[in-house]
């Protein structure tokens, strides 16, 4: 397992959602940035920085990662591990993420949780292909989860290949018909390969499970507007 850095400040990995632009996680809207290229060897070379305050005040102050941390120290076991890494990745602490997302893979080899965080935190990290063998994993280990299949999704979205993406997020809305963040998926993909009619109906599919989803609607708001500017014409 790869050690930790000792403190982090970071960006979120959720920051502007634009219309046809956002791919969504479990109802979170996400941008992703394109990969620049995979870094000469392991983790460390894309950490950020570290800060000597930052980590300490996180552990002790969310309630949540504390509890998580507690109850690691308390029963070391896989799923232990993987609630840690998913509160440190919610906090936007993705190497702390990324090692205990490792643990927990290490300790189950057959954690499809735990293959599918690693591949979303290479995701955050803007290396989507260094995720693609993780979210392989995840799939292989539960190929009746639609979120797995979401998440392989966006990473070969990410990659530019849209066929298999589209592939992952029907699979995924096949599996469960109301996976409002597939939906959106499908409807951001239709949008930017200008599938419009396709896309104005699966952002509205979207909205009807999860009338809250923002990134839908501000995608299904400017197929409207572009309609109506084409009927004034």
């Amino acid at each position: 397992m790869v050690g930790g850095c000792g403190t982090h400040h970071h960006a979120s990995s959720n920051p502007f959602v634009k219309p046809g632009k956002p791919l969504v996680e479990m109802g979170q809207p996400l941008v992703l940035a394109k990969e620049s290229g995979k870094p000469r060897h392991p983790i460390e070379m894309i950490r950020p920085a570290s800060s000597a305050s930052w980590l300490p005040t996180v552990e002790t102050s969310d309630p949540g990662l504390s509890a998580a941390l507690l109850k690691l120290a308390i029963a070391p076991t896989s799923d232990a591990h993987r609630r840690v890494a998913e509160r440190y990745r919610a906090l936007g602490i993705l190497d702390m993420a990324y090692d205990h997302f490792q643990r927990a893979a290490q300790l189950d080899r057959t954690d499809a949780a735990a293959y599918e965080g690693l591949a979303r935190v290479w995701r955050d990290w803007g290396f989507p292909g260094l995720g693609i063998p993780d979210a392989s994993r995840a799939v292989y280990y539960a190929p009746a989860s639609a979120s797995t299949h979401n998440t392989l999704g966006t990473l070969l979205a990410a990659l530019g290949d849209e066929p298999d993406a589209r592939r992952e997020y029907e699979r995924a809305v096949q599996i469960d018909p109301r996976a409002a963040y597939a939906l959106n998926n499908l409807c951001s993909l239709s949008f930017l390969t200008g599938h419009l009619a396709a896309a104005r109906a699966e952002c509205q599919a979207a909205l009807a499970v999860n009338p809250a989803l923002a990134a839908a609607r501000d995608t299904l708001a400017v197929l409207e507007s572009r309609g109506a500017r084409d009927r004034a014409r």
